[in-house]
């Protein structure tokens, strides 16, 4: 006789063509594989609230002292409470919808602008007004000083006041309005006049000398393609250095391979200054993913990956300014599929041309940047393409979460396993804490930690196919085993197959609610005279199971040379 056992299951693996021990599953699907190797019923997941289609966008913070879940839905964001209530918090027109957070508030950027609520208070975000002159002279000769604002057409210039002169001129052609004027601090509602075919303001009296003292504010014509440039991106991140004071954007499909970053407005961290020169154009292929790593960001096109980080200089009037320099990093690996990028233990993951990678922390190329973690997988990755991918890190589980956009693949980069989730094909998703949120086709739905979903759990299966019995020849199969945990009501089938898929075996264990018991499960499968075998557990019912461990009893059959095999000794 030869026992086989597993004290603890280290994940599925499609590549093992023969399996020798029962460790490794051939699939593994609704379980998930603990620390100690245990197979548990996956988290719960709840259904919050079901729309009629799938929503723009999501997602969950804590703003205003309490936590919010927003949801961008037929034009209007709305709030979803925990119990499912809805609130309309106000209008953001059709589109796809960017969110994310910043400094105590949500943000949204769509095709029709940006949006900003704070938990209390909805607005529509007008964009910072830059001062594009200043210490000027009347005549409005002055010294360049802020960046026009892609998300705004308005301007301010600054005069150095003489004393004397009434007429003060707009440097720049082009001007629709004059929208405020400022006199040593205090805005004027009259004593002044643009004149339009001067392309100035008169005042009625001459402000007093002083220095910066005079400033107007002015509006010239929109120009659609630059706010377009913002708010076509899909994809945001916070970045900066030692103080992330940035938000970056990308996914902009008139401008795949840009990447946009805000700046600072009058020295503050800000979302509403975008200026005209702060892009990068990277490549000539579409930025698909880009993830910090410590104070570095990795960049990454199909077929390529760079770097960033913030490198502070000098400007020519003395000023210390943040710049963000472009550096490459590998040139045959990249990311395949847009994504707004995950990073397990601070290494970003992508999906290359060779299936899931892990980037190890460098600033050199080397083909050891990407190390692939997918091979357990086989070649799924080779035949599924990228359309409809997207990843989630579940950090509360020490998961990552690979959607194909019907099931996941589950990464455990606590243990190194693999495993599957059915029917969480998620189009969007938001974490916060120790929840997690998606959305499949309009419906959401919400998995905690402390597993208080009130949800259920799909049929739980663990399937190992092609276990060899050890023998040279053909083997008993005697005896299986398997260490459980019961708490509730459960079903139990297991299923034992021959190589060539004839005369299979089901035993089904059933046991009602109420149960809770640790024990020792034991049944004979008596497949006799088989080559590789398989064996299938499903768990099913509304209890909870766990699988400790799990063994097998062979008694080795001897056969002759006449048949060409050999004899065992």
């Amino acid at each position: 006789m030869t026992v086989i056992e597993s004290r603890g299951s280290r994940g599925a693996d499609r590549s093992k063509k023969l399996l020798r021990s029962l460790e490794y599953a051939t699939d593994i699907k609704n379980f998930r594989v603990s620390a100690d190797g245990t197979l548990v019923k996956r988290p719960k997941s709840r259904l919050l609230y079901k729309f009629n289609s799938a929503v723009d966008g999501m997602i969950r913070c804590y703003i205003g002292g309490s936590v919010h879940t927003i949801v961008a839905f037929a034009s209007r964001l709305i709030e979803i409470a925990d119990d499912g209530t809805l609130s309309s918090i106000g209008w953001v027109g059709t589109g796809g919808n960017l969110m994310f957070y910043f400094n105590g508030s949500i943000y949204t950027i769509n095709k029709n602008g940006m949006y900003s609520y704070d938990g209390t208070t909805f607005d529509t975000v007008s964009g910072y007004v830059p001062c594009v002159l200043t210490a000027c002279t009347p005549d409005g000769a002055g010294t360049p000083f802020e960046q026009i604002n892609l998300i705004t057409s308005e301007r301010r210039q600054q005069y150095c006041a003489d004393g004397s002169a009434k007429r003060y001129r707009i440097t720049e052609d082009g001007v629709e309005a004059v929208t405020a004027v400022t006199v040593n601090g205090t805005a004027l509602t009259d004593g002044w006049v643009y004149d339009e075919t001067a392309n100035a303001v008169d005042f009625t009296s001459a402000p007093a000398k002083g220095l910066n003292n005079v400033e107007i504010r002015y509006r010239t014509a929109t120009n659609a393609a630059d706010r377009e440039r913002i708010f076509g991106c899909r994809f945001a991140m916070q970045f900066g250095g030692n103080s992330d004071g940035r938000i970056f954007l990308w996914g902009n499909d008139k401008y795949p391979n840009y990447r946009f970053y805000s700046e600072l407005a009058g020295g503050v961290p800000s979302v509403d200054y975008f200026p005209v020169n702060n892009y990068t154009v990277i490549g000539n292929s579409s930025i698909t993913s880009i993830v910090q790593q410590y104070d570095r960001q990795l960049i990454f096109t199909p077929d390529s990956a760079y770097y960033s980080y913030c490198e502070l200089k000098t400007d020519a009037l003395g000023n210390t300014v943040s710049s963000f320099p472009v550096f490459s990093l590998n040139g045959s690996k990249g990311c395949i599929f847009r994504t707004n990028g995950c990073s397990i233990d601070n290494r970003p993951v992508t999906l290359c041309r060779d299936g899931l990678n892990l980037w190890e922390s460098t600033t050199v190329e080397n083909e050891k940047n990407a190390v692939c973690f997918s091979a357990p997988l086989g070649d799924y990755f080779g035949s599924a393409g990228s359309d409809g991918f997207a990843m989630a890190d579940v950090q509360f589980l020490r998961e990552l979460l690979f959607s194909d956009g019907t099931n996941c693949f589950v990464y455990n980069y606590g243990n190194g396993a693999w495993y599957g989730y059915t029917g969480m094909g998620f189009d969007s998703y938001t974490s916060y804490g120790n929840d997690f949120l998606y959305s499949v086709k309009g419906a959401i739905y919400i998995m905690s930690a402390d597993g208080s979903a009130a949800g259920t759990v799909p049929e739980c299966v663990w399937e190992a196919k092609n276990i060899s019995p050890g023998s040279e020849g053909r083997a008993d199969i005697t005896g299986f085993f398997t260490d459980v945990s019961i708490s509730g009501d459960v079903k139990l089938k297991l299923t034992f197959t021959p190589g060539d898929g004839s005369g299979a075996k089901n035993v089904t264990f059933a046991y009602p609610a109420g149960t809770n018991r640790s024990f020792r499960l034991e049944c004979r499968p008596m497949l006799k005279r088989v080559g590789p075998f398989g064996i299938r557990m499903s768990v099913s019912g509304a209890g909870d199971c766990d699988i400790h461990g799990m063994g097998i009893v062979i008694r080795n059959r001897e056969r002759n040379y006449r048949n060409g095999i050999s004899k065992r000794n």
